[in-house]
């Protein structure tokens, strides 16, 4: 776990993976749950939302890491030596941005060529990262109350 120039302290990559399996697991479920239903197609929808929630969660950490705490770069070169964005002559998350825009706008117009019976499983396999994220505040909240709030991993 790293911290901030402002006293705040970032995620580590043990959690920010752990998020992602999580996430991988309630789709799982979500998929297990549309091939009981009969709905084969539901579940390759919702699927495909879940693996798209969890690239786009995954590029955003790359601009994260990229930009770092008060807009200080990441030298590419040297990954211990941090500069100002604008003495790099060029900004290191745009093209993560420019990707991640790029899929959002696939993804919205691709929506309207659904069916609209698929809508529900679109929207809950774009739900799988927030219940991912829920649930891992769950887990911190149990490991606190059990008195294990000094998880390595623990981030509140």
């Amino acid at each position: 776990m790293t911290v901030d120039s402002r006293g705040g302290r970032l995620a580590d990559r043990g959690l920010l993976r752990r998020i992602e399996l999580l996430a991988a697991l309630w789709t799982v479920v979500g998929a297990a749950g549309c091939l009981a239903a009969g709905a084969p197609a539901g579940a390759l929808v919702l699927t495909g939302a879940s693996a798209a929630s969890i690239v786009a969660f995954r590029g955003l950490q790359r601009v994260v890491a990229a930009i770092g705490p008060r807009d200080e770069t990441r030298d590419q070169t040297d990954p211990t030596r941090t500069s100002r964005a604008g003495e790099t002559g060029g900004r290191p998350g745009l093209g993560a941005v420019v990707r991640l825009g790029t899929l959002g706008a696939l993804l919205i117009a691709g929506s309207f060529l659904l069916d609209p019976g698929h809508y529900p499983a679109l929207v809950l396999g774009f739900s799988t990262l927030p219940a991912a994220l829920m649930t891992e505040g769950l887990l911190q909240a149990v490991r606190a109350l059990r008195g294990k709030d000094h998880d390595h991993d623990d981030v509140s």
